[in-house]
């Protein structure tokens, strides 16, 4: 006769078995189309909102660059965010490919300020973790290989991603992604202003910046103009 404790050990393994003869469901729609379930991260074009957390409606809120919530920000397809709402939006949305960029003026420790704050928010375990670095453009793995694990929280930092305290989930920016100038520029210029090897330029991916600002009576005052509708990246 088997123990209780033989009987839980006989179970355990028959679950294992039983999971491990379970097929993993495969995503059939990605960010919302099925197209994008077998295209590379590295092929496809995302909208992003610029300063997503700076919101107002208030007219006179000159340093606003958004005019909506984040939320509504990620409704309409906009994929930058804090990382405490952008939770909510992850759990209602498992099929979603999120990206996030952040700048890091003062230089600040991934590893001490900003992995805490992943921790925290509860993103940590949805982050993509690279299986080496740099990753040429044509390298990424498709949006369906990374949602069906979880893997879908890309984030890239600007500043200080190497060293002793760097984060394997947090990306340099500029190793992977170089960016055209961000300027008052209308004519939006198609070349490359901000990158940083070792990959080629061409096996970098690419952000267009779109700000369609207005220098105010040439004072160097930057005025954001219909930040809903254009001030995209």
């Amino acid at each position: 006769m088997f123990s209780r404790s033989a009987w839980a050990i006989l179970l355990s393994a028959a679950t294992l078995a039983l999971a491990a003869s379970i097929p993993m469901k495969r995503a059939t729609v990605c960010n919302g189309h099925a197209e994008l379930c077998n295209r590379s991260y590295g092929n496809i074009t995302f909208v992003g909102a610029h300063d997503s957390a700076f919101i107002s409606q208030d007219p006179l809120a000159f340093a606003r660059d958004q005019e909506v919530d984040i939320p509504t920000q990620l409704g309409l397809g906009i994929l930058m965010d804090y990382l405490g709402t952008v939770g909510t939006f992850l759990d209602a949305n498992p099929n979603e490919v999120l990206t996030l960029i952040f700048t890091n003026p003062e230089g600040q420790s991934p590893a001490t300020v900003w992995k805490p704050l992943f921790d925290e928010a509860g993103s940590t375990p949805l982050a993509f973790v690279p299986p080496s670095l740099p990753i040429k453009q044509a390298d990424w793995p498709t949006l369906g290989e990374m949602i069906d694990p979880g893997k879908r929280v890309v984030v890239f930092l600007d500043a200080n991603t190497d060293g002793a305290d760097s984060v394997d989930f947090i990306m340099p920016e500029f190793q992977m992604i170089w960016e055209a100038p961000f300027s008052v520029d209308p004519t939006f210029p198609c070349k490359i202003d901000r990158i940083a090897g070792p990959l080629a330029d061409v096996d970098h991916m690419y952000m267009i910046n779109h700000k369609l600002n207005k220098n105010l009576l040439s004072l160097g005052l930057v005025l954001a103009k219909n930040t809903i509708r254009k001030n995209y990246f």
